[in-house]
């Protein structure tokens, strides 16, 4: 990327990456160290300064995950097996735990194991080509990059 679009990058969002990426790496380091190296301090009293910052530090990301909503435990499908003809669509359905509507789903990817017996589109409609048997994956993603992987055994017939 060119200085200049970082710098419009920059005032678009008004805090530079380099000064996020600097919050991230000091904001817990530099109290550990002024605790640590302050000699005034009896040690016992700066252990327990110490604990108490690792607690807070774990209170700060418990809460954000906690804002980011919950992971995808596990994906279900209505059936394990879909008979299909050749030439004939089918629309794969599949639920998601826990139900909750707090629960953001980032992607979900359809694959076929072999495009020449059947193939599937982003949406999940599958198209079957020829006879034969393949395995459609859905593949569920939520915003914690958390994946759940379903697979259905899909046999074509003449």
């Amino acid at each position: 990327m060119s200085d200049k679009n970082e710098a419009i990058e920059e005032y678009k969002s008004g805090i530079s990456k380099w000064w996020i990426i600097t919050g991230i790496l000091l904001f817990p380091l530099v109290p550990f160290a002024l605790i640590y190296l302050n000699k005034k301090i009896n040690k016992y009293v700066r252990g327990a300064l110490i604990v108490i910052w690792f607690i807070v530090l774990c209170g700060v990301y418990q809460f954000a995950c906690i804002k980011q909503g919950p992971v995808i435990k596990s994906i279900s499908v209505p059936v394990s097996t879909i008979s299909m003809k050749v030439g004939t669509s089918h629309q794969i359905s599949y639920d998601v735990k826990p139900q909750s509507s707090n629960l953001k789903i980032d992607e979900v990817k359809y694959t076929s194991s072999n495009r020449s017996i059947a193939t599937v589109d982003k949406k999940g409609n599958i198209t079957s080509i020829s006879p034969g048997k393949t395995t459609i994956t859905i593949t569920v993603q939520d915003n914690h990059y958390t994946q759940r992987t379903k697979k259905i055994t899909l046999l074509v017939l003449k």
